[in-house]
């Protein structure tokens, strides 16, 4: 097993090269760094077998990306929490090729169920929080009781992600409730603006959130690394062809280095979304 101090793709290229890694496990972020590293057209990656994705949604072409560039590999995905113990959904193979956007199918000892605003259970197919019940799932957080009536109902973990299961039993993760952005009364789900940005050829890593706005309450904003000359003109015409209008985000900022990241590879979507609150409102005084 090899671990990195911090994540770093040039750097994970070597090892896998080195090490003959067979396995690689990451956020979704992480996979796409290394499969669009300049360095990977020149690393031998013939060792690597298994691909692993998991916390967080999986941009819509990560897929396509990776059987591209390593056709023999099997990778896969899934959902779970450490409150869950893991266990919750997975999906891998053919299901992974021809479902990417799930995150998998509901494991056999799991309950799974969207609940919409009103407690009700959701109708298959339809969006609501997910809730999780199964024997794996931890009964509370250490002395703090306040915290566990709210997460742990019933048997159920409330997980604070939106989501829906098919008629299939497959699950899938739209985004966190937290991360939500209502736009004059739209829902708007960054992850979905995130993964349509991505697909720019322009475009290495984005993080879509909320900022305040007099009238609308929310607008959207984006914060985009491309190395690359690309507009913010170019980016919000890109999303207007692909989604509906009021997804367009209003504020895209362009940065020239890599997003700020944990150490886990997640992007500091909070460190982002105050940054530039802080540069909209310095613009609006002057």
């Amino acid at each position: 097993m090899a671990i990195m101090y911090k994540w770093q793709p040039e750097q994970a290229l070597e090892i896998i090269e080195r090490e003959r890694i067979t396995t690689f496990t990451g956020v979704p972020a992480m996979t796409l760094s290394l499969l669009e590293s300049p360095a990977f057209e020149t690393t031998d990656t013939r060792s690597l077998f298994a691909l692993g994705l998991g916390g967080a949604a999986c941009p819509p072409h990560l897929a396509t990306m990776i059987y591209d560039k390593l056709p023999d590999s099997y990778p896969g995905t899934g959902y779970g929490m450490t409150e869950t113990n893991a266990s919750g959904a997975s999906c891998s193979g053919d299901a992974f090729r021809s479902l990417p956007g799930t995150a998998g199918c509901v494991s056999p000892i799991i309950d799974i169920q969207a609940v919409k605003e009103n407690g009700e259970p959701a109708a298959p197919g339809e969006r609501g929080e997910i809730w999780v019940r199964s024997p794996t799932n931890a009964s509370g957080y250490w002395n703090l009781p306040e915290e566990s009536a709210e997460t742990f109902r019933d048997g159920w973990v409330v997980t604070g992600d939106v989501g829906y299961v098919d008629d299939n039993n497959f699950l899938y993760i739209v985004d966190r409730i937290k991360d939500m952005v209502i736009r004059g009364g739209e829902n708007i789900y960054p992850v979905e603006v995130e993964g349509c940005l991505l697909q720019h050829p322009q475009v290495i890593e984005v993080s879509v959130f909320g900022v305040p706005h007099p009238k609308w309450g929310e607008e959207l904003a984006a914060a985009v690394y491309a190395p690359a000359a690309t507009s913010s003109s170019e980016l919000q015409e890109w999303v207007a062809v692909n989604l509906a209008a009021y997804k367009v985000p209003t504020h895209i900022f362009t940065i020239a280095e890599p997003l700020p990241k944990n150490a886990t590879g997640k992007i500091l979507k909070k460190q982002l979304q105050q940054r530039f609150i802080n540069e909209i409102q310095d613009t609006a005084r002057l």
